[in-house]
C-alpha cells in the first residue's frame, strides 16, 4: 500500500512533515523539517561490486574465465593464464551468488567447462567440444532465472560469446591436435 509519492527526497521530506504515527501502541509526531539528509558515496569496492552484478557483465567474467582456464590447459606454463581464468571465474561466481539463478543453468555451464578441458587434454579434436558448446549455450539461456527483463542476459551476448567460444576451441584444438603430432 502507497500512502504518497515523491519526486525525490527533498519532496518526500516536505510530505511527512507533520504525520502522526502509531507504532507499538504509540504515536510519534513526523518531524521530517529538522531531518537533514546526507548522501553516502559508495566505497570503490562497493562501486565494483555493484558494477559485476549486472547479469551481462557477471556473464562476461565468467566467459573470461572460462578462456583462461581452456588456455592454461591448452598451454601449460607459468599458470598465468589459468590464475586469472580462476579470478575472473570467481567473480562471475560471487555476481552469480547475488543474481537469481538457475542451477541446473548453472550446472550446464560448469559441465561445458569440463567438456572443454576434457577435449583438450585427452585430445579427442572437438568431439566433447560441441557437446561443450551445447551445453554452454543452453545452459546460458536457463542461467538466470527471473521474468525481469533487466536482469535477463541479453540474448545477442550469450550467442557472441558461444561463437566467440567455438572460435576459441577450434585455435586451441587445431594447436593441440598439431602438437600431438608433430
Amino acid at each position: 500500500v502507497i500512502d504518497l509519492t515523491a519526486s525525490n527526497i527533498e519532496d518526500l521530506l516536505e510530505k511527512i512533515d507533520g504525520r502522526v504515527i502509531e507504532k507499538s501502541g504509540k504515536t510519534f509526531l513526523i518531524n521530517a523539517k529538522i531531518a537533514g539528509t546526507e548522501k553516502i558515496e559508495m566505497s570503490f569496492i562497493s562501486r565494483f561490486l555493484h558494477i559485476i552484478v549486472n547479469p551481462n557483465i557477471a556473464y562476461i567474467l565468467f566467459i573470461i574465465g572460462i578462456f583462461g582456464i581452456i588456455y592454461e590447459f591448452s598451454q601449460p606454463g607459468l599458470g598465468i593464464s589459468g590464475a586469472i581464468g580462476v579470478l575472473f571465474l570467481i567473480l562471475g561466481f560471487y555476481a552469480f551468488s547475488i543474481l537469481p539463478i538457475n542451477y541446473a543453468g548453472l550446472a550446464l555451464i560448469i559441465l561445458a567447462i569440463i567438456l572443454f578441458i576434457l577435449d583438450i587434454v585427452l585430445g579427442l579434436g572437438g568431439m566433447l567440444s560441441i557437446a561443450g558448446v551445447a551445453s554452454l549455450l543452453i545452459g546460458s539461456f536457463l542461467l538466470v532465472d527471473t521474468d525481469a527483463p533487466y536482469l535477463k542476459i541479453a540474448t545477442s551476448l550469450i550467442i557472441s560469446a558461444s561463437v566467440i567460444v567455438s572460435g576459441f576451441l577450434i585455435i586451441v584444438i587445431r594447436a593441440v591436435y598439431k602438437e600431438s603430432f608433430t
